[in-house]
């Protein structure tokens, strides 16, 4: 009898242990998984503005020693910056 009654007892406060686990994990999921996917998302962010900044390096780099006059290189960067825009 006393054997039953213990097993009953370790039965419902495990239950209970199990339901509050449960409960934190799931506060915790909602709370955490926005924040992260919102990292994510800012982490692309970085990379795409990165990934530009190379790259206009890179094309302005090309471009200085193509065009010996300033005022073409401006008109090139304008374009860049304009296509750019229209892209993103």
């Amino acid at each position: 009898m006393i054997i039953i009654v213990s097993l009953i007892c370790i039965g419902y406060f495990s239950l209970l242990n199990i339901n509050k686990i449960h409960n934190s994990f799931d506060s915790v999921n909602k709370e955490t998984m926005p924040i992260i996917d919102s990292l994510k998302d800012m982490k692309i962010g970085v990379l795409r503005v990165l990934s530009s900044t190379m790259e206009f390096g890179l094309i302005n780099c090309e471009n200085q020693n193509k065009f010996s006059n300033k005022g073409e290189i401006e008109e090139v960067e304008e374009n860049l910056i304009t296509n750019g825009k229209i892209l993103f």
